[in-house]
C-alpha cells in the first residue's frame, strides 16, 4: 500500500500536457507515491504511451483507469479513488 495516491483525471487531453503533469509529480521528494490516471472515455486513447512513459521513468506504482464513455468529472474522480491505495 502506498502512502500517497495522486489521481490525475483527463478527458481528451493532449499527451504533452499529461506528461508535464506526471513530470511534476515524479519530481517530488516523496518516494511512496502511487499515480492513478483516470481517463474519462477520451476519443484519443493514450494509455499505452503513458504507461510506456512511466515505465521508462522507473515508476512502477501506477494504475490506469479508462471509462468507456464520458461519465463526468465527479464519477471519473470516484473511479480513480476506488482503486487508489494511499
Amino acid at each position: 500500500m502506498s502512502r500517497f495516491s495522486i489521481i490525475v483525471t483527463s478527458y481528451n487531453q493532449d499527451y504533452a500536457k499529461i506528461r508535464m503533469t506526471l513530470d511534476s509529480i515524479l519530481a517530488q521528494d516523496i518516494d511512496d507515491i502511487e499515480i492513478v490516471l483516470a481517463d474519462d472515455g477520451s476519443v484519443r486513447n493514450c494509455q499505452t504511451e503513458l504507461s510506456d512513459y512511466l515505465d521508462s521513468r522507473g515508476n512502477s506504482k501506477y494504475e490506469l483507469v479508462r471509462n468507456n464513455h464520458n461519465v463526468g468529472t465527479v464519477r471519473n474522480i470516484l473511479s480513480g479513488l476506488s482503486i487508489a491505495t494511499g
